[in-house]
């Protein structure tokens, strides 16, 4: 079906500084007519030129009914025309192109290859199956439809398979295929996925993916999820092959609805399972459904657990922690989630095309959960430390905002080094952005976009609550590049210069760009006189022009997401191409002699291959409260993953104490040491739980060959001065608190920690020697259990009424049995017992 973009009515309704006059044309060549050229091709004739001026115009739309023909609706009202062309003089944008394009989306056998020769068509169910260009796309500066931007009819254009047509929202015709060539999957060569640096390299990590939006690592092995957006489906990707689909909602995938958002929860839970967030429009049909006009239930936020599972994996036991609004749409529904460094959950919502409160008009309606990023706990409620969380108001909406005045975003991220949050944010015609979002930000939107030097309005119509705070993007472009996701290199596997580098991904050009932190890490840095002040004047050829600075790679087509991977590389979601990519460093491209994929000019234990850089500070304070006031209920603890960041060998101690007794302001009181050398995430606190009304607050300390991190001062900021950081010999936490005489010795042994009570005292004697003196090997049965292998008194649960011998007491202090007592029999089984364990702790109470 053909749509030619709307004509200029005058002078006066064209943008500035485009002309308006119609391109021109190339001489035709001599040879066969282009009806027969498309025979020869297996593809069916252009339509005659009248057929071509009988197509719908503006305020006429296609619709989708999926499994038909496509069809044409009745053509609008005259009131819809009026609003249209209303809307034409009040949002068209600069680069509106001058007349409408006549290029077509057909359904064909064939597609374009990365090299852009022609191939055989895709498979059923890839988002390119039946899309292809019906002549070789040209630079155009053609620009969005009316009020929308290239980057919003991302979401409206990819969706089904060949057969089913596409919704345009009220009073727009489809966007040409000129302007949106780039977009879709099909419609033009695709050129290689590259990168700048030629260190690095891209690879295909899973191809053949339908309208894939975004992922998430699961678990501890580099499995992850895979978010689909018009089908709803969660498909699995383990043991290097993409499996089974492991959910499948039913979503509203008009426009920009769908499945949008995914992200597992860090805090891993070996026994429990991890739970997984999904943030999808739901659809009130029951069944996926494309129709604009069909009001579904609401965007939503549900929680799942996610269940490894063998022979298949599954998401389950799902509960609804957030009802967000869907409605007027179909756009600017946001979608995106992030879990922060402080446990909290992270998500944002567009505007919905409202104009309330919290897109800056101060006389609009109340505070409405639309525009804004949202922060709340894993059960979807507000947290006592959001801006505008007021105690007299704990239910009210505005206690979840971390951050309002939000016309849509893609991304989201935290540098590893602040913590702090970072966005995207799409703009209208003018002014996409990068911006660091503090506690309290406004973002402006529907009073300002971009600097507040190309806004001579200033900050006066700004809707101001109490404690918000307005600051200007970090980064924009002039002419929309819709940029989407975002993420900081979290690793030096890439490269020591890229190393906690800002990653920017774009939907209108397919390109990554690179971002480089100042020396505070709270703006950007630039060495280009063109971007010094922070914006990319890149005028209708919108990919190109000023941005040389900072493009870091292209050819990758709609990018909707970035991950770092637990092995240290960076992932990317092309939801264009239906494929997942990794970047990650070619074979020999960095000296590297201990192998651990580092360059050795920034590996600072070039030798030694489970460290590469020392491990950054260890999660801000965790607090554990009682569930139930059960006792023997273990509280399950994940912390942020060091391994990408500073190498596998990085092990941590694990601290805790009684939340009464925090101090934020000196220290931390009443600590105790949970366990030493021990592998994060997961860590296991096995004592009972508080009594009701108490809790425990936990910290972790990362180390490795090239050094170690610190506790913090418990709100995430290091701070080498805590005396917790100074201190030594933090008695032993555990069921033997109480115990005098004796000591609480802590051993690895059989890969677990495991604190024992022993009154063995030239035992004791002998593992305080070999601690004070570099070693840490001890003989454990033959000289702490009456010199026997395996004694039978080493039984699978500890006996508080049997742990007397003739030269020995011993108790296991974890208050459960460990896999070293629980498996004694398959110890004996197989003839093979824990010949000596590692002494990391003693506390020695004699």
């Amino acid at each position: 079906m053909r749509h030619r973009e709307a004509r200029p009515r005058s002078r006066r309704h064209r943008s500035p500084g485009i002309r308006a006059s119609r391109p021109i044309r190339a001489p035709r060549r001599a040879g066969p007519s282009r009806a027969t050229r498309h025979r020869a091709m297996g593809r069916a004739p252009t339509p005659r030129r009248a057929t071509r001026r009988r197509q719908p115009t503006r305020g006429r739309r296609p619709t989708r009914d999926r499994g038909s023909p496509r069809t044409r609706t009745a053509g609008a009202t005259g009131a819809r025309r009026k609003e249209a062309r209303s809307r034409s003089k009040r949002r068209r944008s600069p680069t509106s192109p001058s007349r409408r394009s006549r290029r077509t989306i057909r359904a064909a056998p064939a597609t374009r290859s990365l090299s852009g020769t022609r191939t055989t068509s895709r498979p059923a169910g890839h988002p390119a199956a039946g899309l292809v260009a019906s002549s070789p796309p040209r630079p155009s500066p053609s620009g969005p439809p009316i009020g929308y931007t290239a980057g919003e009819i991302l979401l409206m254009t990819h969706g089904r398979p060949a057969g089913n047509g596409i919704s345009a929202p009220p009073g727009m015709a489809v966007l040409a295929i000129a302007a949106i060539a780039f977009l879709v999957p099909g419609t033009a060569p695709l050129r290689a996925q590259t990168v700048i640096d030629p260190a690095l390299r891209v690879e295909i990590v899973v191809d053949g993916l339908s309208v894939p939006t975004t992922m998430t690592f699961v678990g501890r092995l580099g499995d992850f999820l895979v978010a689909q957006k018009d089908d709803g489906r969660v498909l699995h990707f383990g043991n290097g092959a993409l499996g089974e689909t492991v959910l499948d909602l039913p979503v509203n995938f008009a426009n920009e609805r769908g499945l949008l958002g995914i992200a597992a929860d860090p805090r891993f839970d070996f026994y429990d399972g991890q739970y997984v967030y999904v943030y999808y429009t739901e659809s009130s049909t029951g069944a996926d459904s494309s129709d604009p006009a069909s009001v579904p239930l609401g965007n939503r936020i549900y929680r799942y657990t996610w269940v490894p599972g063998f022979p298949a994996a599954s998401l389950k036991d799902p509960h609804l922690i957030l009802d967000l609004p869907a409605t007027p749409g179909p756009n600017h529904d946001g979608g995106v989630l992030a879990f922060g460094p402080d446990d909290a959950l992270y998500a944002v919502i567009g505007d919905l095309n409202r104009n309330g409160k919290l897109q800056n008009n101060p006389g609009g309606a109340d505070p409405d959960d639309t525009g804004v990023i949202l922060r709340i706990g894993t059960s979807g409620q507000a947290l006592g430390d959001n801006p505008f969380f007021s105690p007299a108001d704990p239910l009210g909406a505005m206690g979840r905002y971390f951050a309002y005045g939000v016309r849509n975003s893609f991304g989201l991220t935290f540098d590893p080094v602040t913590r702090d949050l970072w966005a995207t944010e799409n703009g209208p015609d003018l002014y996409d952005e990068v911006n660091h979002v503090v506690r309290g930000f406004n973002s402006g939107w529907r009073a300002l976009m971009g600097p507040l030097a190309r806004n001579p309005q200033g900050t006066g119509g700004l809707w101001v609550a109490p404690g918000s705070t307005y600051r200007d993007p970090e980064f924009s472009w002039a002419v929309p590049v819709a940029p989407t996701a975002l993420a900081f290199a979290a690793s030096r596997k890439l490269g020591c210069g890229l190393a906690h580098a800002l990653l920017v991904g774009d939907n209108n050009c397919g390109q990554l760009y690179r971002f480089t932190p100042d020396a505070a890490r709270d703006s950007l840095a630039f060495s280009s006189p063109a971007l010094l002040d922070h914006v990319a004047d890149n005028g209708p050829a919108r990919c190109s022009n000023e941005m040389n600075e900072i493009l870091f790679g292209g050819g990758f087509g709609a990018i909707t997401d970035l991950k770092n991977g637990p092995d240290g590389l960076l992932y990317l979601v092309a939801i264009s191409q239906g494929r997942i990519y990794r970047i990650g460093p070619n074979p020999g491209a960095f000296p590297d002699a201990d192998g651990d994929s580092v360059n050795d000019a920034c590996d600072c234990a070039p030798l030694d291959r489970s460290a590469f850089a020392p491990p950054v500070e260890a999660p801000a304070i965790r607090i554990a409260w009682p569930y139930s006031g059960i006792t023997g209920v273990v509280t399950a603890l994940a912390w942020d993953v060091q391994y990408a960041t500073a190498g596998g060998g990085a092990r941590s101690t694990v601290v805790s104490g009684d939340l009464g007794a925090l101090r934020h302001d000196t220290g931390f009181a009443n600590t105790c040491t949970l366990g030493s050398n021990i592998i994060l995430p997961p860590f296991i606190d096995t004592r009972p739980e508080p009594p009701p009304g108490y809790g425990y607050y936990y910290l972790a300390r990362s180390g490795n060959a090239c050094g170690a991190g610190t506790y913090g001062d418990g709100t995430g900021s290091p701070d080498p001065r805590d005396a917790l950081d100074a201190a030594t010999n933090l008695p032993v936490c555990g069921l033997c608190t109480g115990r005098t005489g004796g000591a609480v010795i802590t051993f690895d042994i059989a890969g677990e920690s495991l604190r024992v009570w022993i009154t063995n005292g030239p035992f004791i004697d002998r593992a305080k020697q070999l601690l004070a003196g570099g070693g840490h090997q001890i003989p454990i049965f033959r000289t702490l259990v009456d010199g026997r292998d395996c004694d039978s008194q080493w039984t699978w649960r500890p006996d508080p009424l049997n742990v007397q011998w003739a030269d020995a007491a011993i108790e296991a202090c974890d208050g459960r049995p460990s896999s070293v007592e629980a498996d004694k029999a398959y110890w004996f089984s197989i003839g093979f017992c824990p010949w000596s364990a590692i002494v990391t702790a003693v506390d020695d109470r004699r």
